[in-house]
């Protein structure tokens, strides 16, 4: 299987995870160092803190719809940009649907790849 499809498989694998609250599967493909930053807020977190929100619903996502995503794998580096619609409530609002743009960098490891970096937008600007 060549990068890009491995990529693209780990980016949907990802989106299972946080969907499932799968705390283990996102914590086996994110890097030690992954950060995570929220474009809207300006909050910046660790992976773990990250899926702790997700777990405890403070970012409760019930499912994800794809909207297109953009893929490129440079070398021992990839860069993911997903647009989606999530049906979630965040900070405790009401459950709606929310379109979301993720930003996400992996590296390649001798395990596979890695997530290090997850930006999160309402829009494509992130």
């Amino acid at each position: 299987m060549n990068d890009e499809i491995q990529v693209r498989q780990l980016f949907s694998e990802l989106l299972t995870a946080i969907e499932e609250k799968d705390a283990d599967k996102f914590h086996e493909m994110s890097d030690d160092s992954l950060a995570v930053r929220h474009v809207m807020t300006g909050t910046a977190q660790s992976g773990s803190d990250f899926i702790s929100d997700v777990l405890n619903e403070k970012f409760a996502i019930y499912s994800f719809a794809d909207a297109g995503t953009d893929l490129r794998v440079i070398g021992g580096s990839a860069f993911v940009i997903g647009r989606f619609t999530a049906d979630s409530r965040i900070y405790g609002m009401e459950r709606s649907e929310r379109r979301i743009c993720m930003k996400l960098t992996l590296r390649k490891c001798a395990d596979g790849w890695k997530y290090t970096e997850i930006r999160v937008s309402g829009s494509d600007e992130i």
